[in-house]
């Protein structure tokens, strides 16, 4: 087991690494590269166990994507969000179901719905990766975040009641309708109970790599007393990433945000890798292992269901649109969406990690100790419109987004120009204030008058770190940088700024609080 972890940890450096030197989509390289590591006769491979994928994999990306979520951006955007998200689900599940019952032989209804909810959940990282070179609109990247938050817990909601159900060998509408509506209401709320009770021990923590762990721990405190009491684990998960990541931009220290942010980059990266590379290793095996399917069978089978579900994601996010739009239209107001941002939103989502490790995570037996039924096809299947998806959306994408003309995005320019604005005019108050009483020498508060008044004519420029090198001068500045920080939360309080830009100040100074120290 050792050896086969070893292998795949540095598969993933060095495939990364080739991912980057390429310029192609980090999924497509790692299962390309796990498949060819799975033809190596006698190499450690890592193989999958469905507890594990629940129990470790699931909460840990799904708590990553939560604690980035803007609360107060994903908020006046939620019913966009919600629509987009879960109707997607819904729309996708059923598409993909009737297009496998009518194509592929043999697959019985269950199954192909079972299908349908593994290949519904969409991804964004690789958009993500795109819109960081590119430059995208607030909103966009805004209602894709979310929506990918909405529609994880969604899919895997939906995967859990269809497997259990193929594995006992009985489906009930109302177990589903249960799952979809009461399970997340009492997940949500023992999520947010639970991490409540974290922030309460976190402030309390005496060191910062101590708060670290326990960021890391979080998920799993609101996913096992869910799973306990029948409530739906993943909303639980969910609702505690969106609360303690709104609570450590305003309770942690500098230290442990940046180390934070750092150590769960690291973490995604790793779970993304730990999906993809032994998802591409385990191919070689599910192919043998397909019976009688020709591999020309299989490959038309995998492009009909991508086209199925990139075809019912335009029809929903555009009918989405045109309804809200409509709507809006009757109640005399107007929206501001452009027909380009919709092309995006339809378009953005591939099929990515949820969907890989879903179909690796089936049950090796049903019901009576039989074989899962068509798991190797399963498999097979999802890994296929995976990287069909990943590779034909994710190399169109920069070209798309140069094609059309999305709106200029200015909202958040301004908003980082308000931020610095009143921080430096908190701060130059706090000046006159330090003056004043005689509590700072003459010189240095010249000095930090003229740093302080040059950011308010540049409206977003930084001082430039020059320190006098004295421990009282340090203790000022330092004094000044939480005057800023305490008039950046303000701004966020009154919603005058979103989350996005409060973060991107606050570790701007974080960096300059951090900076003192050395």
């Amino acid at each position: 087991m050792v050896e086969a972890l070893v292998v795949t940890l540095g598969a993933i450096v060095a495939l990364a690494v080739l991912a980057r030197r390429l310029g192609l989509p980090e999924p497509l390289v790692f299962v390309l590269g796990g498949a060819g590591l799975g033809l190596v006769p006698g190499l450690p491979l890592v193989s999958y166990d469905s507890n594990a994928v629940f129990l470790v994999f699931f909460p840990l990306l799904l708590f990553s994507a939560a604690w980035t979520t803007s609360w107060n951006e994903f908020r006046p955007n939620a019913p966009t969000i919600v629509s987009l998200g879960l109707g997607a689900v819904v729309a996708t599940t059923l598409v993909v179901g009737v297009v496998a019952k009518a194509l592929i032989p043999g697959l019985s209804w269950p199954l192909c719905f079972l299908l349908g909810v593994i290949l519904a959940d969409p991804d964004f990282r690789t958009f993500f990766a795109v819109a960081a070179r590119v430059g995208m609109p607030s909103r966009v990247t805004t209602v894709l975040g979310g929506e990918g938050l909405v529609e994880g817990t969604a899919q895997l909601t939906l995967y859990l009641a269809f497997s259990a159900a193929i594995t006992a060998g009985a489906f009930s509408f109302f177990d589903v309708a249960r799952a979809l509506v009461v399970g997340p209401i009492i997940g949500a709320a023992v999520g947010l109970a639970m991490a409540w009770l974290v922030y309460q021990v976190d402030l309390r923590m005496p060191d910062p790599s101590l708060s670290i762990t326990l960021s890391l721990l979080a998920p799993f405190a609101a996913y096992l007393p869910a799973l306990a009491v029948g409530g739906n684990r993943l909303a639980a998960v969910a609702v505690a990433g969106l609360y303690l990541g709104w609570r450590a931009d305003v309770t942690e220290s500098p230290a442990v945000r940046l180390n934070a942010d750092a150590a769960w980059l690291v973490l995604a990266f790793l779970l993304n890798g730990f999906v993809y590379v032994p998802a591409g290793m385990a191919l070689p095996g599910v192919l043998r292992d397909l019976g009688g399917v020709s591999y020309a069978a299989l490959l038309g089978w995998v492009l009909a269901l991508t086209l199925a579900v990139l075809a019912t994601r335009f029809l929903w996010v555009l009918g989405v649109h045109t309804l809200v739009r409509a709507v809006r239209g009757l109640l005399g107001q107007r929206t501001d969406v452009a027909w380009s941002e919709r092309i995006l939103f339809a378009y953005a989502p591939t099929r990515g990690a949820f969907a890989v490790a879903s179909a690796l995570a089936l049950p090796l037996s049903a019901g009576a100790g039989e074989p899962f039924p068509a798991r190797d096809l399963l498999i097979a299947l999802s890994v296929g419109v995976m990287l069909v998806s990943v590779a034909a959306q994710g190399l169109t994408l920069p070209g798309l987004i140069r094609a059309i003309d999305l709106p200029e995005d200015l909202r958040r320019e301004r908003e980082e120009n308000l931020a610095w604005r009143k921080g430096a005019e908190a701060a130059l108050e706090r000046i006159d204030e330090l003056a004043d009483g005689r509590r700072v020498p003459e010189e240095l508060a010249k000095d930090l008058r003229l740093q302080y008044r040059d950011r308010l004519r540049r409206y977003g420029s930084v001082p430039d770190g020059r320190l006098p090198g004295t421990a009282p001068d340090i203790g000022v500045r330092k004094d000044l940088i939480g005057v800023e920080r305490a008039a950046l939360l303000r701004l966020r309080e009154e919603d005058a700024i979103s989350d996005t830009v409060f973060r991107r100040v606050e570790r701007e100074l974080d960096i300059m609080e951090l900076y003192l120290d050395y």
